[in-house]
């Protein structure tokens, strides 16, 4: 039985290598959403609402018919704080002297919208990660490696930021960008099998 093809509506190459990593064949193309939070919202909602509209930018797309249409947004949050992408080096040095030595949470939005159904699922991933105690060396030397950039929080787990991480409780592939268990489950519930792939 042939699959339907699945759209990535992302720019991150982090959520891209975790759907290749899973054997899926896919396309990706960059979502328009306005990602600033509204203050009448909770940060769930916002979440919710930032991640939706990435998914609804791709279905008007000609090459959206019949396809799973797959989003994700994640944030670092910090004792109600939301840290989302530093601007630059010094408020990414910031977050991380905020994050050293405390435990913050990771949440992750994802929409999977089902084409020929019209039918969409939402899921929020939540996973708690602790930080080491980092000194200010530490922070500058992290940052001169580059890998801040682009990533939630100032730092990305898979990559050399791993070293400041002390444990996480829950999904690593959540504080990736992509919760990967949820998203077999909700693709599983659309009728697509990723175990029938070959």
């Amino acid at each position: 039985m042939q699959q339907k093809k699945i759209i990535l509506a992302s720019s991150s190459p982090r959520r891209a290598q975790l759907l290749a990593m899973l054997g899926l064949v896919f396309q990706t193309i960059v979502p328009e959403a306005d990602e600033s939070f509204r203050e009448e919202n909770t940060i769930e909602e916002n979440l919710k609402m930032i991640t939706e509209q990435k998914a609804r930018s791709v279905c008007h797309t000609p090459t959206s018919k019949d396809a799973f249409i797959v989003a994700a947004d994640t944030i670092v949050v910090l004792e109600n704080t939301v840290f989302s992408k530093p601007k630059d080096a010094a408020q990414a040095f910031d977050m991380l002297t905020a994050l050293s030595g405390k435990t913050h949470s990771v949440l992750t939005g994802l929409s999977v919208v089902d084409r020929t159904r019209n039918a969409s699922t939402y899921y929020l991933g939540k996973t708690d990660v602790t930080f080491q105690t980092i000194t200010s060396e530490e922070i500058q030397d992290y940052l001169a490696h580059g890998q801040w950039t682009d990533k939630a929080g100032a730092y990305g787990i898979q990559g050399i930021g791993s070293v400041l991480i002390e444990k996480i409780n829950g999904c690593f592939y959540n504080v990736m960008g992509l919760p990967v268990p949820a998203l077999y489950r909700i693709l599983k519930s659309f009728g697509y099998n990723l175990f029938h792939l070959k």
